[in-house]
């Protein structure tokens, strides 16, 4: 990971002062701990902080051109680096450096922004274009790599993390109402919000272009959610045995040591075996278990390590330490209640003290329908059919008599809604009627209705099937919002 921030004025003589940026940069020392670096003129600055994967001596940022008209800074790894430096290079464009950073800046200059389709990789970066006097902002298809951002008064603030905006006087420590609904909704603030009034979070798969005051931001990339051409399962498990080792394979390029986090379930272990396959060194896994056996997981990770003779290193988490948390809070920087959050925090830090990049098994939920909750929610489509027999409406009556703290009543809440809010039931943290008696009249905050956040996904179910219009809400929402926070942050 690195970090990466910017200040972008409309009044080209308006200079950026290198205090500014070095405050935000900073902030994010934690993210680049290898090196940094700032460039400013014209109005604009960007600043850097590095953790050195690919060409650690050459890969220094911010990266200008050849002839200084384009310049960089990017958080992630173009996973296709080598493939797309082969092919620019027989077009002609020269190479001073091994890094995938340079692909990014001689793919802008033969594609502009049309260059975002020919990436594969985990990426944020902000990209200045001195002959057009642009900067555009873009952040990977599934929103591995943060990037938070501000425009105001046609003034733009960008950096990986809030807390690097928040040392810039331009941004008011207010709470955005709307973002703290949807936090106590979910136990995350999803999409575009952020916790703070005036901030946004460029949403995965989008492209923000900025031009002296004005800008607009348009989306790249989205998820399809459509039948595939494989006609018969073997088909499909030989497209995807081969999908999965390509992706392995591009991720083991790195001039660093890397690993793999091993829960033990089918996803990471999945990684694991790939890995043993395609890579020559032993392979560095690392686990994290419980004291208490029904959270422990620690014997199957141990089966897999054992299979592929990987170099295994276990942690044990206990209960009672709590003194961490200030620390969790701190690089979080938006309310976040994943408690994996704990053990992820605690097999990162012992992951560093190994290897710099690991690999894991996240997102594999989601694609292949790994949740409980998927198989619930077809358990309770089951009963719909009772709808019309007056069911829906005994269920609701019955678990408005029944206690909230007694087992039960959230099978009948469940049962007396469907589609949004049926979904928000099973998967959020505080029911709309419950954000109403929680939050004080006078904070004027607008209580979304049950399940708002899944409706546009919902609108589509006539033409697919439940489960899929679950994976799909699940893989715009909960998978970058929560998933692939807490594991960038961790």
């Amino acid at each position: 990971m690195c970090g990466i921030c910017g200040i972008c004025r409309a009044e080209p003589d308006r200079a950026v002062s290198a205090e500014e940026l070095s405050e935000m940069m900073s902030a994010m020392a934690h993210r680049g701990p290898d090196g940094s670096g700032m460039l400013r003129g014209n109005g604009i600055g960007l600043g850097h902080r590095r953790l050195s994967i690919i060409d650690i001596e050459g890969g220094a940022q911010p990266m200008s051109s050849a002839d200084g008209s384009m310049s960089v800074v990017f958080n992630g790894e173009i996973y296709n680096y080598v493939e797309l430096r082969a092919e620019l290079a027989a077009r002609g464009c020269r190479f001073t450096t091994h890094s995938d950073t340079e692909v990014l800046l001689h793919l802008y200059e033969c594609m502009g922004v049309e260059m975002l389709s020919r990436l594969n990789g985990m990426f944020a970066f902000a990209l200045w274009d001195r002959a057009r006097d642009t900067v555009m902002l873009a952040r990977d298809r599934v929103g591995k790599k943060p990037l938070y951002y501000r425009v105001d008064g046609g003034n733009l603030l960008f950096a990986s993390e809030l807390k690097a905006l928040l040392t810039h006087s331009a941004i008011a420590r207010c709470v955005a109402v709307d973002a703290l609904d949807d936090y106590l909704a979910y136990g995350y603030v999803p999409g575009a919000s952020c916790i703070i009034s005036g901030v946004s979070k460029l949403p995965p798969g989008e492209v923000l272009v900025w031009r002296r005051g004005s800008w607009h931001v348009h989306r790249y990339w989205d998820i399809r959610m459509e039948h595939g051409t494989a006609t018969n399962e073997r088909q499909w498990l030989d497209e995807l045995e081969r999908r999965l080792l390509d992706a392995v394979r591009i991720r083991l390029r790195s001039d660093v040591p890397l690993g793999v986090f091993l829960s033990g379930g089918v996803d990471s272990s999945a990684v694991v075996a790939l890995c043993s396959e395609v890579s020559s060194a032993p392979l560095k896994t690392f686990s994290v278990g419980f004291a208490e056996r029904d959270f422990d997981e620690l014997p199957d990770a141990r089966v897999v390590a054992d299979r592929f003779g990987t170099d295994h290193s276990e942690l044990i988490v206990e209960d009672h330490d709590l003194s961490i948390l200030p620390d969790i809070v701190y690089h979080l920087d938006e309310p976040f209640a994943d408690p994996s959050a704990l053990p992820t925090y605690y097999v990162c830090r012992e992951a560093r003290r190994h290897v710099t990049v690991c690999l894991s098994g996240d997102g594999g939920d989601e694609l292949f329908a790994g949740y409980a909750r998927y198989r619930q929610a077809l358990a309770y489509q089951r009963w719909d059919w009772m709808g019309a027999l007056g069911a829906r409406g005994m269920a609701a009556a019955a678990a408005g008599a029944v206690p909230r703290a007694l087992p039960g009543r959230g099978m009948l809440e469940r049962m007396a809604s469907r589609g949004p809010a049926r979904y928000a039931g099973q998967v959020g943290i505080f029911s709309a009627a419950e954000r109403v008696a929680l939050i004080r009249p006078d904070c004027n905050v607008p209580v979304r209705p049950d399940g708002a956040l899944f409706e546009s996904y919902f609108a589509h179910e006539r033409r697919r099937d439940l489960l899929t219009t679950l994976q799909h809400a699940d893989q715009k929402t909960y998978l970058p919002d929560d998933i692939l926070v807490k594991v960038d942050r961790m």
